[in-house]
């Protein structure tokens, strides 16, 4: 098994501690039961509105993906880019 090796200092200067890159992991590494919490709550908003978020299984005619939406914003973005507005 190799042996640990320490970084040099530049390497490390960019680390971010991980409650500030997300501070809902640092939560929910605090209290595993708000995990708990936050997939239940989750599960019960997607029950309550499955009418319409898994429209697509029910009617064929219906995409399951947004491309075209995105698509169609696209050059509208990459207009914005380009001229910098």
């Amino acid at each position: 098994m190799p042996e640990a090796v320490d970084l040099p200092r530049e390497a490390k200067r960019h680390e971010v501690p991980e409650r500030a890159c997300c501070p809902l992991i640092g939560d929910l590494l605090a209290d595993p039961g708000q995990a708990v919490r936050q997939a239940d709550r989750i599960s019960k908003e997607l029950w309550a509105k499955r009418t319409m978020v898994f429209t697509f299984l029910r009617k064929p005619e219906v995409v399951w993906h947004n491309n075209l939406a995105e698509n169609h914003v696209q050059q509208g973005v990459l207009y914005r880019k380009i001229s910098g507005g």
